[in-house]
C-alpha cells in the first residue's frame, strides 16, 4: 500500500507513533481517510474510543485487516455499526508481502449477517 497507493493517485496517511484509538480517529477524520489497513490491535483500540465516544467514521468506507487472524467481532463491529467493508488479508514480507486475500465473490453479495461473516471468517 505504501507504493502503490500514491502510485495511484492516493493520499498517503501515516500515523506515526500514535497509535491509540482517539489519535486514528482524528487522523482519519481530518484527513478524510476512506480506505485504511491495519493489524486487529489497531482496530480494537479504535472500535473501543468510537464506542465510548459515540463517534462515527464518516468517511472510512473500506479496511484490510491483516498481520494475525481477524476476531468475527471486529469485522462484525465494523460492517454492522459502521457500514465500513472488512477485507481479511495475511501474508509476509517473504510474500511481498500479500499471502492470501479474503474478498466476497458476487455470489456472496446478498448474505446478511451471520452467513455473510461465515465466509469473511
Amino acid at each position: 500500500l505504501g507504493q502503490s497507493g500514491p502510485m495511484m493517485g492516493s493520499k498517503l496517511v501515516m500515523p506515526g507513533c500514535k497509535m491509540d484509538g482517539a489519535s486514528i480517529y482524528e487522523l482519519l477524520d481530518q484527513e478524510k481517510v476512506t480506505f485504511s489497513a491495519a493489524v486487529p490491535t489497531v482496530w480494537m483500540m479504535l472500535l473501543q474510543y468510537l464506542e465510548e465516544t459515540g463517534k462515527k467514521l464518516p468517511y472510512l468506507n473500506k479496511v484490510v485487516i491483516g498481520g494475525s487472524s481477524c476476531p468475527r467481532a471486529i469485522m462484525t463491529k465494523f460492517q454492522n455499526n459502521y457500514g465500513v467493508q472488512v477485507i481479511h488479508a495475511w501474508g509476509m514480507t517473504e510474500m511481498s508481502p500479500l499471502g492470501t486475500l479474503c474478498t466476497l465473490k458476487p455470489d456472496y453479495a446478498d448474505l446478511d449477517g451471520e452467513a455473510r461473516l461465515d465466509v469473511q471468517s
